[in-house]
């Protein structure tokens, strides 16, 4: 509430089927968030001409590496706030102005599971399913509103957000639009775990063991480490040596001295996510 901003989108004649928006270029990772906010209102303009009703026009929001092929897109039809004049110290009035059938309240991973859902259907022999095609589906957690993909986006690599205002009526409409406060929340709290081990056992004067072990798991990182620092792969270290002297097996008479050394070492990384595809768990991948 420190930093709340606020946007206001108008737009005069825009033609049936048509959008406009504003853009920002960014680099951020949204893998570890659960939720995209935004709150939105919608109005007529004072001396709106088109008579425009609500439904009529609809506010999206693209997130992606670029805004024209490779993106997700996420759309609400939208209320119109009457005119008059509303207390802003009443919840009622509030809701008015800022309906909540008009906010965004978006869980980021139901974009994830129609890329999923696209793949899979694009795989299907005869299909006409690809990434160059606009895929387009209902939000599971409201049905009022659309979700689409294109391309290969990932939360993992968003340069680009779009806000914009779509006409979805059958000819010209003006139209106002605000959007307020921008914002991920509810960020993955499911932390890891590390833990790492020496141990030597000397055995006579013959041999000298020595075992290591180094094991770090996805989600673990120091209190002093941002969210997106945290590890994001499963690592495992082993290690095991041994330094003998095969002299001390015979007898001091033949002073024989046969030193030797054997090491071994195995190392493993299991990436949290498909490297191929950086929003989609790797398990979930391999189940696809």
């Amino acid at each position: 509430q420190l930093n709340e901003q606020s946007l206001m989108v108008k737009v005069i004649g825009l033609q049936a089927g048509d959008g406009r928006g504003v853009y920002r270029n960014t680099q951020l990772d949204l893998r570890n968030y659960k939720r995209l906010q935004m709150w939105v209102h919608a109005e007529k303009l004072i001396d709106d001409v088109t008579n425009l009703q609500s439904g009529e026009v609809s506010l999206f929001v693209r997130l992606g590496t670029d805004v024209k092929s490779n993106y997700y897109e996420y759309e609400i039809p939208l209320l119109l706030t009457p005119a008059g004049r509303y207390n802003g110290d009443l919840s009622s009035d509030r809701y008015i102005v800022w309906p909540e059938e008009n906010r965004l309240d978006l869980n980021l991973q139901n974009l994830v599971a129609l890329k999923n859902e696209r793949n899979a259907a694009k795989s299907q022999g005869g299909s006409n399913i690809g990434y160059a095609t606009l895929y387009t589906g209902r939000d599971p957690d409201n049905e009022r509103n659309r979700m689409a993909v294109i391309g290969n986006p990932s939360l993992s690599d968003v340069r680009v957000i779009l806000v914009g205002v779509r006409n979805n009526a059958s000819s010209t409409r003006d139209a106002i639009v605000w959007v307020n406060e921008l914002k991920v929340t509810d960020f993955n709290e499911s932390g890891g775990w590390a833990a790492k081990v020496n141990a030597n056992l000397g055995v006579s004067d013959i041999a000298t063991l020595n075992f290591g072990a180094h094991v770090e798991t996805a989600g673990f990182g120091g209190v002093d480490q941002a969210l997106n620092a945290r590890r994001l792969n499963d690592y495992e270290q082993y290690n095991f040596a041994v330094q003998a002297d095969l002299g001390r097996v015979v007898p001091e008479a033949a002073k024989l001295r046969a030193p030797i050394y054997y090491s071994v070492t195995k190392e493993t990384t299991t990436p949290l996510y498909n490297p191929l595809d950086q929003d989609v768990l790797l398990e979930d991948a391999l189940d696809a």
